[in-house]
């Protein structure tokens, strides 16, 4: 499982400084994910992902397709899609070396 705190502060790295009142609300709730998180066990990380889910849910709203551009790397932070094309790579890789198909 990802670490919810190395995601959180990638995704609060994406939003400009400059984006308006609305990034500005969408850092603080992500910052207020962040540190309610740092003070649960891990058995509450079901729990905090769950509150990261509702937090991207809630100011993400559009399709993708029409979300600003930071607006997308964030779902795309979230949803692990840099993570997944490694993986792919790793199978593919995997597969030439060892000789599969």
């Amino acid at each position: 499982m990802r670490n919810i705190g190395q995601v959180i502060k990638q995704m609060i790295d994406k939003i400009p400084e400059h984006v308006g009142e609305s990034g500005e609300v969408f850092k603080r709730d992500l910052q207020h994910v962040l540190t309610s998180a740092s003070y649960h066990p891990p058995e509450q990380a079901q729990e905090d992902w769950y509150r990261l889910t509702n937090t991207v849910n809630h100011h993400c709203k559009k399709h993708y397709k029409d979300l600003e551009s930071w607006q997308q790397d964030i779902i795309d932070i979230f949803q692990d899609k840099e993570g997944d094309r490694s993986k792919k790579a790793d199978v593919e890789i995997t597969e030439i070396v060892c000789g599969g198909t």
